[in-house]
């Protein structure tokens, strides 16, 4: 715009005499004709505001169209309304010349608001109707399809969809105020009629979603959010859920029973848990979905004794509660099944409460107006009981149990089950395994001895006995009878005990309550001065073998009881044996040893020594434990030849020599037994003996005895 302003400015100036009021364009033609240099002036003022004049144009053209179609529209506005001023002038005009009835007036209104009424009440009728005829057409298509035996993936979306034409009805008639109409009153009765067969079919659906985890129950369970039916579904669902899971768990034994499965007590119980864990699950998770859509499941109301409780059972917090209540009702009636003698079942179902609930309709008797009415139809425990018998399969129902508690899903039914085996298996077979023990134990076989084992003969039969019943050791196992085995076990082999061990050596040296370093101690002086009883020896391989198969036993029975009076027999039985083997071998070392004639080669007493070593060694090679013994048995002999020298029977230092080579050659035929073991003690004491070197009292006497005093 600077240019427009200078442009005005130079007008002003140079060329005033054309902007004033009384310009003469044909004096300006005039001077432009006789003066060319007026002319070019002129001309360049003329193109300097054509110039002007576009640049104007060019920015502020769509304003001018705009105005244009202003001033258009703003016409026919004007127009319009100087028409309608002239039409309202003549109706005015007309009605002041009318004569007009007010009552009239009146009436006619009164007929226009109820033809309107009529109007909004037949196209609410209308509505209604066409959306029942599509209700209808949905369920004659889903009862085409059950008839049919065919439930397509669609079913869920149809019965949800049927829902929805229902729930339309209902609200098309209360909200247009259609309830109070006689032929909608018998009209809806219908429609209530055919909600009812649609929610049970629905409802058939979600149980089958609930106890087989069948059906699409998302969409089911929004027919119940829609139609708002949830205590109606709450009712149903109570009055079948002792009869469904009976269901559950009949089929659960009818495959098992066609699956013939070794283990087949194992395999229902663990089919049966599992599938009741499931049921409780699905349960939770329609719980939770109606939590979700309906307000209020979770708050305590009183109830018609003042009594503050939820409005639903399964439908609350407590559903898993009331679930596990049922199921566990349904399982004890399974369990009593197959453990209880059917004869004695059948005489007590007689007197089972649900047997005796009556079948009054409470719900006719009691108006629902009044409180009571509640309570009253509210189904309780035993009226929503069910009593069903279940098809027994296996022959022992004890083992169903056992397995039955170790796949338990809940601590009350896990507690219910044990006390069952508490009372009728823990302690049956416990008097019965104490009895069979007892019974091994009758007469003079079961301490025989069994070469197959290496044992007494009762062993054998005894593991089996504890195995059998250790068979399910979380419920029975050898803990449980250890005092009795302890008590028992104790008694019979130390009779046993006594009888194989009789010398009064062994009696006397254990009989003071010295430790075993003192009784053997003690042993070993008692072989010094006190005489060896033969009919106190075995001599006889057979009665080595069973002292040596009676300790193992014993070792044996008490490593699973771990019996305080088992292991200290086990030890004094031990230490017995070992002193017994000491007499046997020592008995004939003893008249070898005092008889003298040492230069014989007879050797007697040897080969008797030597026999009883190898029927000793035999018996003890069979269970491993020779080493044991007669490393003893060469600490006695290496003592009583040292220490017993008063009755050696050398008279001179040649005899004390062919002594010497009768012990080498002892102590090179036992060297078989164990390298570490020897008589060299006794053969350096005599050999000391022999060259002069006569060391502590032993060796004062020897001396005297070879010098002949």
């Amino acid at each position: 715009m600077n240019e427009a302003d200078a442009l005005l400015r130079e007008i002003r100036i140079d060329w005033e005499t054309l902007i004033t009021e009384d310009f003469n364009p044909l004096k300006q033609a005039l001077k432009n004709r006789n003066s060319s240099v007026e002319a070019s002036n002129f001309r360049n003022l003329f193109h300097k505001v054509e110039k002007v004049m576009e640049e104007i144009i060019e920015r502020n053209y769509k304003g001018f169209s705009d105005s244009v179609l202003s001033y258009m529209e703003s016409y026919h506005l004007n127009r319009k309304c100087h028409d309608n001023i002239q039409e309202i002038f003549r109706a005015t005009k007309e009605l002041s010349e009318m004569k007009i009835e007010v009552k009239d007036m009146v009436k006619e209104y009164s007929d226009v608001r109820v033809f309107k009424a009529k109007e909004e009440i037949c196209l609410a009728l209308l509505e209604v109707r066409k959306n029942f005829s599509e209700f209808c057409e949905i369920r004659d298509g889903i009862e085409n399809d059950m008839k049919r035996g065919v439930e397509d993936r669609q079913m869920s979306s149809k019965l949800l969809e049927a829902s929805k034409k229902i729930r339309a009805v209902y609200d098309l008639i209360d909200e247009n105020g259609l309830g109070g109409m006689e032929c909608i009153k018998r009209f809806r009765s219908e429609v209530d009629s055919e909600a009812e067969d649609i929610m049970r079919l629905v409802f058939r659906r979600i149980n089958r979603f609930a106890f087989y985890n069948e059906c699409e129950y998302q969409d089911d369970f929004r027919c119940v959010v829609v139609l708002n039916v949830l205590q109606n579904l709450e009712k149903y669902q109570i009055d079948s859920l002792e009869k469904e899971y009976f269901k559950v768990v009949e089929s659960t034994i009818e495959e098992v029973e066609k699956s013939k499965e070794e283990n087949q007590a194992e395999v229902l119980a663990k089919m049966v848990m599992g599938r009741t864990k499931t049921i409780i699950r699905n349960f939770r998770m329609l719980f939770e979905m109606a939590d979700a859509s309906f307000d209020g499941l979770c708050k305590k109301s009183k109830n018609f004794f003042e009594e503050e409780e939820l409005p639903l059972r399964i439908y609350s917090p407590k559903c898993q509660e009331t679930v596990e209540a049922a199921v566990n009702k349904i399982i004890r009636k399974f369990i009593m099944k197959y453990i209880e003698d059917p004869e004695k079942q059948c005489y007590e179902e007689m007197f089972w409460a649900e047997n005796f609930v009556d079948d009054i309709d409470y719900g006719s008797v009691f108006e629902s107006k009044y409180l009571i009415h509640e309570k009253m139809t509210r189904p309780t425990q035993l009226q929503a009981s069910f009593s069903g018998s279940f098809t027994r399969i296996l022959s022992s129902g004890i083992d169903l149990v056992i397995y039955m508690e170790r796949y338990a899903i809940n601590s009350e039914m896990k507690q219910y089950l044990r006390k069952i085996l508490d009372e009728r298996y823990v302690k049956e077979k416990e008097s019965r395994i104490e009895k069979q023990i007892i019974c091994l134990f009758n007469g003079e076989e079961w301490h025989r001895n069994d070469y197959l084992s290496y044992r007494l003969s009762f062993y054998s039969r005894y593991v089996d006995l504890v195995e059998n019943f250790s068979s399910h050791p979380e419920f029975c196992n050898i803990s449980i009878i250890s005092e009795f085995l302890d008590n028992f076990l104790e008694k019979k082999f130390d009779v046993h005990f006594r009888g194989m061990f009789k010398s009064d050596i062994i009696k006397d040296c254990l009989s003071s309550g010295h430790t075993d370093e003192e009784a053997a101690a003690s042993f070993k002086n008692s072989l010094l001065v006190r005489d060896m009883d033969r009919n106190s020896l075995f001599f006889q391989k057979q009665y080595y073998e069973n002292m040596f198969f009676s300790l193992e036993t014993l070792r044996d029975i008490n490593k699973p009881i771990g019996g305080k009076r088992l292991e200290s027999l086990y030890s004094s039985a031990l230490i017995r044996s070992k002193f017994q083997v000491v007499l046997e071998i020592l008995y004939f070392f003893d008249l070898f040893y005092r008889e003298g004639n040492y230069a014989n080669k007879n050797d007697y007493y040897l080969h008797k020594i030597l026999g009883v070593v190898e029927d000793v060694y035999g018996s003890a090679s069979y269970l491993g434990i020779e080493c044991e013994y007669f490393g003893f048995m060469f600490e006695c002999l290496n003592f009583y030849i040292q220490n017993n020298v008063a009755r050696l029977n050398v008279r001179s230092t040649e005899e004390l020599k062919c002594f010497l080579e009768k012990v080498k050659l002892l102590d090179e035929i036992l060297g078989f037994i164990n390298e570490e073991d020897s008589l060299k003690e006794a053969v350096r004491f005599i050999e000391d003996a022999i060259s002069g070197d006569f060391r502590g009292r032993n060796g004062k006497v020897l001396s005297n005895k070879l010098a002949g005093k």
